[in-house]
């Protein structure tokens, strides 16, 4: 496993997505994502390594949530895209929150968008997926039990919930980990931002790697 700060995922996730073909914007929140979720000890490189790939070159309004495109049932939906509706409120209205959204890739990527979801409506969440659950309150996630970040497709529901008493909260940390493979995907979407180098830039030994890691 290769450590890296969180900066360093932030930048790069920005550009991986943007390399798959989303807008600056999106690319910004992906990267925001990626490093809520590496502070908070989440696999954010091999979570948007495994979920990139599946999204590549898709339109925006194809992974949209159902309850958000009702025109069209998604054959997959993306957290980010999933994540920037919630916060934006397209998902719910006033009152009791009661969400269901299907098909999403990476669910885990979708918990740092509920923690700001959380905050905007001022209520005490919870949220789950397959046999996951997360307690969202005070801007963190904790988990009720282990959790296992998974890359499949899954139904995640957001709900209110009461305070928990006595939470522990999650270690921060300022680095986060990923296998080289999933670096590898990450940077392969990232070159594709890059602007071809001339030969004068070749002469002049321009360029550096993604990540720095001195």
């Amino acid at each position: 496993m290769l450590d890296y700060s969180i900066g360093e995922i932030d930048s790069l996730v920005l550009k991986a997505y943007r390399g798959a073909g989303f807008s600056w914007g999106m690319a910004q929140e992906a990267g925001a994502a990626a490093g809520w979720l590496s502070e908070n000890g989440y696999p954010a490189i091999d979570q948007f390594a495994r979920l990139l790939p599946q999204i590549d070159g898709c339109a925006h309004a194809d992974l949209l949530p159902a309850v958000v495109n009702s025109s069209r049932v998604p054959e997959r939906v993306c957290p980010v895209v999933a994540g920037c509706a919630l916060t934006d409120g397209a998902l719910c209205g006033d009152g009791v929150i009661s969400i269901a959204i299907e098909s999403v890739v990476s669910p885990i990527i979708l918990l740092p968008f509920a923690v700001r979801f959380a905050a905007t409506v001022g209520q005490v969440l919870l949220l789950t997926h397959d046999a996951q659950r997360y307690h969202i309150e005070s801007g963190r996630a904790v988990a009720l039990a282990d959790h296992t970040a998974d890359s499949k497709l899954a139904t995640v529901q957001i709900v209110s919930s009461t305070r928990q008493p006595s939470m522990p909260l999650p270690v921060t940390s300022t680095r986060g980990v990923g296998d080289p493979q999933s670096l590898e995907v990450l940077e392969r979407f990232a070159h594709r931002t890059y602007v071809p180098a001339s030969d004068a830039s070749r002469l002049a030994g321009a360029g550096a790697g993604l990540l720095d890691n001195d």
